[in-house]
């Protein structure tokens, strides 16, 4: 359920140090954001309806050795967008006030949680 890579790239062209940010940087750079937002709910989506039509297969994935690791794809992909937020749709774009950046400040604050999550409730379970 990664889409990290595309966030990365998306982030790149937004903080890109030459050139003062031209508008075609802030063009791909924010299209390459939307990509990444539709493939992170797209495999987002696809990943709730696997264990949801299939519930016995979470604690079969859970307790794998390996595949249990590749949970730590959602707060990785999420960052991703959190951050793309933060610098360009609101520090750019202006977009969304004080409000918006609380969100995203409580958004950030869950994707630590379900980090932490990860890094330790996993390691305990394998």
């Amino acid at each position: 359920m990664c889409s990290t890579g595309t966030g990365a790239v998306s982030t790149l062209f937004s903080v890109f140090p030459y050139g003062q940010h031209p508008p075609p940087f802030k063009m791909v750079s924010t299209a390459v954001f939307i990509l990444n937002f539709v493939l992170f709910i797209l495999f987002f989506a696809v990943s709730v309806t696997r264990y949801a039509r299939y519930p016995d297969l979470w604690s079969l994935m859970i307790r794998h050795p390996v595949q249990s690791l590749y949970i730590s794809t959602f707060p990785m992909g999420a960052i991703t967008l959190i951050t793309f937020g933060i610098t360009v749709i609101q520090g750019y774009y202006g977009f969304g006030g004080r409000s918006f950046l609380f969100t995203l400040w409580v958004l950030w604050w869950i994707d630590v949680a379900i980090s932490a999550l990860c890094c330790w409730g996993l390691i305990h379970v394998m």
